[in-house]
């Protein structure tokens, strides 16, 4: 009985912890790699309406390996904040999608 106790709890935790390793050694990563046409297609999408809602909650939610186009997914992520949506049920405000397109627009310029 107390095998089966002991086994019950160090089971879970050994897994736990051997996840949380492999993530510090970078075979488990929390992070994505995606092309800057990615993300264009990601915000381009988004604007248009024409994304699933998860796709724009991926794009945003999943930290991207390339550092600068990271920090494109932060910036889209603040508009909700930083443009608040005039009509409810939207994510940002129209100058919020205005400022999409010309992000996209720039990386799109940056790629070619």
């Amino acid at each position: 009985m107390l095998l089966w106790l002991t086994l019950a709890i160090l089971v879970p935790l050994a897994l736990v912890a051997g996840f949380f390793g492999l993530m510090a050694m970078g075979v488990i990563r929390g992070d994505i790699e995606r092309s800057p046409e990615e993300v264009v297609s990601y915000i381009r999408n988004f604007v248009a309406q024409t994304g699933d809602d998860r796709d724009w909650d991926d794009f945003t939610s999943i930290r991207i390996r390339d550092a600068d186009l990271d920090s494109i997914r932060i910036r889209c992520n603040r508009l909700h904040d930083e443009h608040p949506p005039e009509i409810e049920g939207e994510w940002c405000s129209a100058t919020g999608r205005e400022m999409l397109t010309a992000v996209a627009a720039e990386l799109d310029l940056d790629a070619v």
